[in-house]
């Protein structure tokens, strides 16, 4: 073997450990990165209900976090209510950092309600509890390749006393 394919071979073994070792902390940021969703009512009217969703995107690695806006899709028993609209907007976590995604709203047609989550309605009116389940779906961009995220959790719907 000549020197300049030696030397050539030890470049490329050389850069693509470095990308292996990149896209490994990459997927323990995506491991890592929490989110903590909450969801309370918006409004109740003549149209439907409106649902707000926070996030609480936590980061806890050494790395900052470039990620899309995230999607975010609700159910209730098993069935889709509502999603959120698709926003083209990146969003930065700091490292060992966190940032709140606030004010996702939600708009439930009041057709959607009578057909899909009637006891959810009534429930609500009652003020008596009601979990949902929250999907948020987002990107990590790495400038490398893009990485998805998608949590799942099921919280508590707030419901004010007003």
């Amino acid at each position: 073997m000549r020197n300049a394919d030696i030397v050539t071979t030890a470049i490329v073994i050389t850069g693509m450990a470095g990308v292996y070792v990149l896209l490994a902390k990459f997927a323990r940021m995506q491991e890592e990165l929490e989110v903590l969703p909450t969801a309370s009512v918006h409004k109740i009217d003549l149209k439907g209900l409106t649902l707000r969703i926070d996030l609480l995107m936590k980061n806890p690695t050494a790395g900052s976090l470039k990620i899309k806006f995230p999607f975010v899709k609700v159910y209730y028993k098993d069935s889709l209510v509502g999603s959120s609209q698709v926003v083209n907007k990146d969003i930065s976590i700091p490292a060992y950092g966190q940032v709140v995604v606030d004010k996702i709203l939600l708009d439930l047609p009041l057709t959607s309600l009578l057909t899909t989550a009637v006891s959810m309605l009534n429930a609500i009116k009652k003020k008596e509890p009601v979990k949902l389940l929250v999907k948020a779906i987002t990107t990590i961009i790495t400038g490398i390749t893009d990485l998805p995220l998608e949590k799942v959790q099921e919280i508590p719907l707030k419901i004010s006393t007003q």
